[in-house]
């Protein structure tokens, strides 16, 4: 077959110093008489499981929507990182894929039940016998203290079968590691990146050539105290090779499962996708983000002619047509761009060569898009992405300590509005630190009501970083889903409360601080405004297709929400396509039919009148769309004036 020509070019990277990784406390390196312990109390030996914990929480399993393709189904990029470093090491690995097995068991076996998902790893830990044992869990929210979180369910389960040598990871180990040492649910608690932490482990305990330098970022219990590890190393690896790894991965499995996210059912289901990591970390210490805690400060690129050898591979080899970015920033700092630049260029000829599209779910930094960039995702299939904007409250931005100024958002908005063809989803997040009043919630809303990209992602803050959670415990707020209708398997917004709801919420006054369940019902008020009723692409100029693809994206994920088949056939009515218009409307009706509470929802939004008598023309369309988001004002309206006298 032939291959693309790619001049390589040397990569530049920014430093990571000792001690860059926030959290840590250096002590002493690992004292000998603990290394002795492990060897006396475990199996050791040179295989190695790595285990990736499930994507979803245990509550949340729905298998409805997992047979239809709306579930998260990737390979474990992390692991496989780690599972490359291992093999060099002489290592007999194996990764268990649980997200995976727990799909593919859903979509074949009709009498599936989802406690079964312990027999994946019991059987594997006896198959295998490891002497190592590493299990992680990506950004899944949660209480590991709830028996029902699987990554400590997972650990629990490995420590009742097993003798081999435990090792946790993921965002939420690195916060929590006193919970999962004091509770003996592993022996080691990394921060940050695992590949070289889990290998100079490895290297240790097997008593091998100790080629890899002591790390920091693990945390461990000996003699009734957690200590945290000493060394230069960061824990990542950028010369991994995971065209070493790929052929040992079933990447052809898991495109009938499920999806990356809505971008990729944009692209058609099931997409043929692929993932790709540019850069490690982020310029931005962000007060909310978990991201500095993680992987430490700065952004750190790898060799671009390497990731391009791996995505050739990908396309050519494997057939692979859809690409989504891992990268938390995947523009970089401006010494980084010639890697950045290099890599789209080579996505532009795939693109021109077989049709491929990508995507980037992690939100783009502002300050870096230009048109030079913007005219290059278009060029190289880009289907859309999503912007990190997070408040339009000028105060509130700074405290957030973004690395883009509403300056910068309005001028990469107006860059992203000339190119109509990319679907775009501004990050906002609302109830930040459950301190957050009404009207700094609202400026959020105007700014992104200003900005008038296709889509506006509204968060609910949840506290994910050790700032994040030390803010936010007085307040009451907890880890949920960032979304709060994945909070539940009904994809509902309910409450044990009596929260202010529907347009009402645009009257809260203006210094009130949102409790959680508020916040829930605010998030809801705003999606359904300004996404579906306000949504420019059912107005003048807009681009509907692309508006109806992305509701009929995320209609694979909310099966039984009656308002996106309904703007799904408003979008349908701009395009004249009447069979589309029948069959979306009837399943609106029939979602609203079946259900008290979207009954409710669909009245309390004005979207009930739509349903019974459908705009038969365009105009009709735009006129009735228009009052209603007009209704939705006169709530706030009304508050001002009484507060004005």
């Amino acid at each position: 077959m032939q291959t693309l020509d790619c001049p390589e070019i040397e990569p530049e990277t920014t430093a990571i110093e000792v001690g860059d990784i926030a959290g840590t406390r250096p002590q002493e390196p690992i004292p000998d008489a603990f290394i002795r312990q492990l060897r006396e109390q475990r199996e050791i030996n040179p295989r190695v499981l790595l285990v990736h914990a499930p994507d979803f929480l245990y509550g949340t399993y729905d298998a409805e929507v997992i047979k239809r393709g709306g579930a998260y189904s990737y390979p474990p990029t992390g692991l496989m990182f780690i599972r490359n470093t291992l093999e060099g090491l002489g290592a007999e690995v194996r990764i268990l894929d649980l997200n995976f097995e727990i799909l593919r068991a859903t979509v074949k076996d009709p009498g599936f039940q989802l406690e079964s998902w312990r027999e994946f790893l019991v059987n594997t830990l006896e198959d295998m016998q490891p002497g190592f044992v590493a299990a992680s869990v990506t950004c899944v929210p949660g209480n590991p203290a709830d028996p029902n979180y699987f990554l400590t369910d997972i650990l629990r389960l490995v420590r009742d079968r097993s003798r081999a040598v435990l090792m946790a990871g993921g965002a939420i180990v690195g916060q929590e590691n006193a919970f999962f040492l004091e509770n003996d649910l592993c022996d080691f608690a990394a921060s940050g990146e695992g590949e070289l932490k889990v290998g100079w482990i490895y290297e240790k305990l097997t008593e091998t050539a100790e080629t890899i330098e002591p790390q920091y970022g693990l945390a461990y219990r000996f003699e009734g105290a957690i200590s945290h590890t000493l060394g230069r190393g960061n824990g990542g690896h950028l010369s991994v090779n995971l065209l070493d790894v790929y052929p040992k991965m079933s990447l052809e499995d898991y495109w009938p499962l499920g999806c990356l996210n809505s971008f990729s059912k944009m692209a058609g289901q099931p997409a043929k996708f692929c993932t790709i990591q540019l850069n490690r970390g982020c310029r931005g210490n962000c007060r909310f983000c978990g991201v500095f805690d993680h992987m430490g400060k700065g952004v750190r690129q790898r060799d671009p002619n390497q990731v391009i050898k791996e995505l050739r591979y990908l396309v050519e080899d494997r057939g692979a047509r859809h690409i989504d970015i891992l990268d938390d920033d995947f523009l970089g700092t401006s010494k980084l761009r010639p890697g950045l630049l290099k890599l789209l260029t080579f996505m532009v000829e795939l693109h021109e060569k077989y049709g491929t599209t990508w995507a980037a779910g992690n939100g783009l930094v502002a300050a870096s898009l230009d048109d030079e960039l913007l005219d290059l995702f278009t060029k190289s299939g880009c289907i859309g992405f999503r912007m990190g904007i997070e408040s339009g409250n000028e105060e509130m931005i700074q405290y957030l300590r973004r690395p883009s100024n509403k300056k910068m958002v309005r001028r990469a908005s107006a860059g992203i509005n000339k190119r109509p063809s990319l679907f775009v989803s501004g990050n906002y997040i609302i109830g930040l630190f459950g301190k957050e009043s009404f009207r700094e919630i609202l400026d959020t809303y105007e700014f992104a009501r200003e900005l008038n990209l296709d889509w506006a992602g509204f968060s609910a803050f949840q506290p994910i970083n050790k700032e994040g959670q030390a803010s936010a415990k007085d307040a009451g707020t907890q880890r949920n889903d960032f979304v709060p209708a994945r909070d539940n398997t009904m994809r509902r917004i309910d409450s044990a409360e009596n929260p202010v709801s529907g347009f009402d919420v645009f009257g809260l006054p203006d210094d009130v601080i949102p409790n959680s369940e508020q916040i829930k019902e605010i998030w809801l008020g705003f999606n359904v405004t300004l996404n579906y009723i306000a949504n420019k692409n059912l107005r003048p100029g807009g681009n509907p297709d692309k508006l109806r693809r992305w509701l009929d994206a995320l209609l694979i994920t909310y099966p039984g929400n009656p308002y996106m088949p309904l703007f799904s056939a408003l979008a349908c009515r701009l395009l004249g396509d009447q069979p589309a218009i029948d069959e979306r409307l009837e399943l609106a009706r029939e979602s609203t039919k079946a259900s008290e509470y979207w009954q409710w929802r669909m009245e309390q939004f004005g979207l009930q009148s739509f349903l019974k008598s459908f705009p038969s023309t365009e105009h009709d369309v735009i006129a009735r769309l228009e009052a209603l988001e007009a209704k939705a004002f006169a709530t706030r309206q009304s508050e001002l004036t009484v507060a004005t006298g």
